[in-house]
């Protein structure tokens, strides 16, 4: 059985440059098992040559890490090159078409002086040449589209005529304006009780495990579930992991001399468990507590009540 062991890791690159076996030494020596395997260690040289592998390949990534960084530098550069020229084109349209004009007037120029060297009249040369370019008002304009000012300049005209329109007729506006305020609102308040109800999940632990159970009349309308119905269900059940029972109301709590409405609930001993509920002070209910009347106070720290 042949084992390597080193004192220092060598990972795929490093071991590329020890192939040689001369970097390498072995003995046979015996294992925590009992058994005689031969052990591999680096030299002297197997070490020095990892060492320099190690330096070879720590160069090679920082110069990767700054080709990196000057390409990052230059595409930012290229971006904000074409920014700034649409920007340009934007709010300097007359420079830009007078630029883009020159340009064409330079190539024709340089057209014109290769046909006279050609051997071309001056007429016929100069001719040639504004035909090569073509014509110069629409190349004039295909340039400035090029250089980013076409559409920009389309959506400020928009703009523009659209906020004329509606200062022309404030009245339209106005009826515009709050039509959609109305549907914004309106779909923003519907989204927050779809999200709240339906996407939402409810703020309990395994909230997609917990379903509520009704029971019906044969008319199909709710009812009141008894106790003793529950009970009976909850002892007999074997889909769910728990079943717990709830009964809302309303009551009158008197602490002080005003009395106020209060919400109540009367719930079975294992309604908290089934929510994953834990009381900050004290205890919740246990099973000998529905034989008897208990309560469950929450702190209603904002009014300083109980």
């Amino acid at each position: 059985m042949n084992c390597l062991r080193s004192s220092k890791a060598l990972s795929t690159r490093q071991s590329i440059g020890l192939s040689n076996a001369a970097p390498i030494s072995s003995k046979w020596e015996g294992t925590e098992t009992g058994r005689r395997a031969k052990f591999y260690a680096l030299t002297k040289a197997g070490s020095k040559q990892l060492a320099a592998e190690e330096e070879s390949w720590d160069r090679l990534a920082m110069a990767m890490a700054k080709v990196r960084k000057a390409v990052r530098r230059r595409l930012i550069m290229e971006w904000f090159n074409i920014l700034r020229s649409r920007l340009r084109a934007l709010f300097r349209r007359e420079s830009v078409l007078r630029d883009i004009e020159e340009e064409l007037r330079v190539h024709v120029e340089m057209e014109t002086e290769t046909n006279l060297r050609r051997g071309m009249p001056p007429n016929e040369a100069r001719a040639a040449a504004l035909k090569s370019v073509g014509n110069m008002g629409r190349n004039t304009e295909l340039g400035y589209d090029i250089r980013g000012g076409g559409w920009l300049e389309t959506l400020r005209q928009d703009l523009r005529f659209g906020a004329r329109m509606l200062l022309k007729q404030p009245g339209f506006s106005l009826i515009a304006l709050l039509t959609l305020a109305l549907g914004i609102g309106a779909n923003t308040a519907i989204f927050s009780v779809v999200n709240a109800v339906l996407l939402r999940p409810l703020p309990y632990r395994e909230a997609e495990r917990i379903v509520a159970i009704q029971e019906l009349s044969k008319e199909g309308e709710r009812k009141q579930v008894t106790p003793a119905n529950f009970l009976d269900w909850r002892a007999q059940q074997t889909t769910f992991a728990s079943l717990a029972a709830i009964s809302t109301r309303r009551s009158n709590l008197a602490l002080t001399a005003e009395a106020e409405r209060i919400d109540l609930a009367v719930v079975s001993a294992n309604f908290f468990d089934v929510f994953g509920l834990r009381a900050e002070r004290g205890r919740l209910f246990a099973a000998a507590d529905e034989q008897a009347d208990q309560v469950v106070t929450f702190p209603r720290a904002e009014r300083g009540q109980l």
